[in-house]
C-alpha cells in the first residue's frame, strides 16, 4: 500500500504556503495546522459583495466580479467543509438577504447557472451564457442554494415552507427525471444531506431518490485506471470519507484511486487540474494555480481520510 511520507507532506504544505490564494491557505491551514474556522471565513467574506452574493472569482473559472448563483453556492460549499453551524454570522446572514431578494433567478424559480455579466469578465466556456442549457441547469446551483437555506434559514416563516416546497419539487424532478451526469448528482446527494439534517425527510421522495442517487452513482463511476487521466468520474467525487455511504462495493477501487494519486503528483508535488480554457491564458494561467490548490486540499483530505500519510511522530 502506498503512503505519502512526511517529508512530501511537508513538501505540499510548503507549496500550499507559497502558492495558495489567501482563502485557500486559511482552508488549508484549519484542515492540517488546526487553525480556526474562523479563519478561512473572514477569508471567504472578502469574496462577499454589499447585495449578500459572491463574485470575484471565488469560483476560480469565473472572474466576474458581480454576484452570481455560482459563485455563491461556492460559497456554501465552504462553508459545509467548515462545518459552520452559525445561522447569525454575517456572511451567512449576507447570503440569505441575496437568495430572498430574487435576484438572478428565473421563471420557473430556479437560479441561474449563468448571469449575463459573466459575458464581460474572463472565465472559462461552460461558464458563458451561450454554454448554459437546461440540462446544465436543472439542479446546479438550485439544489445547493436550497440545501442551504434549508440548513440556515429561520423555519417559522413562509418563505422557509417555500424553499422546502421547492426541495420537494427537486427531488421529484430527480426520481421521475432523466439520469444525471456526475455534476447535478452531486449537487442532489448534497441536497438530500440538508434534507436530512433539517429533518425534513419526510416532506420529500427521500428514501426513493437517496436510492436513485446511489444507483445513479455506482454508475457513472469510472473503474478502469487507465482512464482517470482526463475529466472522469473517480470514486472519490462520492466518497470523500470513511463512513460514506457510498462507499460499500467501491473499497476496491478508491484504494486503487488512493494508489492512483499518490504515483499522479507533478514536478512540484502537487497534482495538475485536467482541463484549460482555450482563450484568456493569462488569466487561466492564475485560475489554473487557485485551483492546484483547492486540489491539493481536497486530495490531501481524502489521503488523510484513508490512512494514506505518514505523519511526524
Amino acid at each position: 500500500m502506498r503512503e505519502l511520507p512526511t517529508d512530501e507532506f511537508d513538501r505540499i504544505q510548503g507549496w500550499l504556503h507559497r502558492s495558495a490564494r489567501p482563502l485557500d491557505f486559511a482552508r488549508w491551514r484549519f484542515h492540517f495546522e488546526e487553525r480556526r474556522k474562523d479563519d478561512v471565513v473572514k477569508a471567504l467574506a472578502a469574496y462577499q459583495n454589499p447585495d449578500g452574493g459572491f463574485g470575484h472569482a471565488l469560483e476560480p473559472d469565473s472572474w466576474n466580479p458581480d454576484s452570481s448563483p455560482l459563485q455563491t453556492s461556492q460559497a456554501v460549499s465552504i462553508l459545509d467543509e467548515l462545518g459552520f453551524e452559525d445561522a447569525e454570522h454575517p456572511v451567512v446572514q449576507g447570503m440569505l438577504r441575496y437568495l430572498h431578494s430574487g435576484c438572478d433567478r428565473g421563471t420557473d424559480g430556479r437560479w441561474r447557472l449563468t448571469v449575463p455579466s459573466n459575458d464581460l469578465h474572463p472565465c472559462a466556456p461552460w461558464w458563458n451564457t451561450t454554454s448554459d442549457s437546461p440540462e446544465r441547469s436543472a439542479f446546479n446551483p438550485s439544489a445547493l442554494l436550497v440545501g442551504f437555506l434549508l440548513r440556515f434559514d429561520d423555519c417559522t416563516t413562509d418563505e422557509y415552507q417555500k424553499t422546502v416546497d421547492f426541495a420537494r419539487r427537486l427531488v421529484d424532478e430527480f426520481v421521475h427525471g432523466a439520469p444525471l451526469d456526475f455534476h447535478p448528482l452531486e449537487c442532489m446527494i448534497r441536497l438530500l444531506d440538508a434534507v436530512d439534517e433539517a429533518e425534513r425527510k419526510d416532506d420529500v421522495a427521500w428514501e426513493a431518490a437517496a436510492a436513485l442517487a446511489h444507483r445513479r452513482a455506482d454508475e457513472l463511476v469510472e473503474r478502469d485506471p487507465a482512464k482517470w487521466t482526463g475529466y472522469t468520474c473517480r470514486p472519490s467525487w462520492f466518497v470523500r470519507s470513511s463512513d460514506s455511504t457510498f462507499l460499500a462495493g467501491n473499497e476496491a477501487v478508491l484504494e486503487q484511486e488512493l494508489d492512483y494519486l499518490l504515483s499522479t503528483r507533478n514536478k512540484e508535488g502537487v497534482w495538475d487540474i485536467p482541463w484549460t480554457w482555450g482563450a484568456f491564458p493569462n488569466e487561466f494561467a492564475i485560475s489554473e494555480k487557485w485551483w492546484k490548490a483547492d486540489l491539493a486540499i481536497r486530495n490531501m483530505r481524502l489521503l488523510r481520510e484513508f490512512d494514506r500519510i505518514v505523519w511526524r511522530p
